[in-house]
């Protein structure tokens, strides 16, 4: 998460690079918490100036020069927290989408439920040399689960 600073020193280092996408010209960066270090800009005169609130990261340290990302301050910011638009109308709800609600609210316990009934349901195919039926595997499996929750429910009452 970008961290947010005021730029107190752009001093150019001089030297610009060419990559496949474009000509960089590389400026050390002094920021108002301390830190130090080298940002690229795509212009001879980079977009943040002194006094300019910036957003930032560090991405890499090369040979001990701390490589900056910067971002507009609205930007760094944008990543925080961005609420999701509700739904104009509800749709109607599927199997699926049940099976993954049951499935997800108790978390690690069902999961462990369903990887157990899916080794039950491919050993007792292998052990009786058939093919599991693609058609009805994920009934099966479903209910296989739901028996192996209510058996680990069961034993926590104990």
């Amino acid at each position: 998460m970008p961290t947010i600073s005021k730029v107190t020193s752009v001093k150019s280092t001089g030297k610009s690079f060419d990559t496949p996408n474009g000509t960089f010209y590389p400026y050390h960066v002094t920021l108002d918490d301390g830190t130090i270090g080298e940002a690229n800009s795509k212009t001879e005169q980079p977009k943040y100036q002194v006094g300019d609130t910036v957003g930032y990261e560090v991405t890499k340290t090369i040979s001990g020069v701390k490589k900056l990302k910067l971002t507009n301050p609205e930007q760094a910011l944008r990543g925080v927290y961005q609420p999701k638009a509700a739904p104009d109308a509800p749709y109607p709800v599927t199997h699926t989408q049940v099976t993954n609600a049951k499935f997800n609210s108790d978390g690690m316990e069902r999961g462990m439920c369903l990887k157990l009934a899916n080794d039950i349901l491919i050993c007792n195919a292998n052990i009786n040399k058939v093919a599991i039926d693609l058609m009805t595997y994920n009934e099966e499996l479903y209910d296989a689960a739901e028996k192996a929750l209510a058996a680990s429910n069961k034993l926590k009452a104990l």
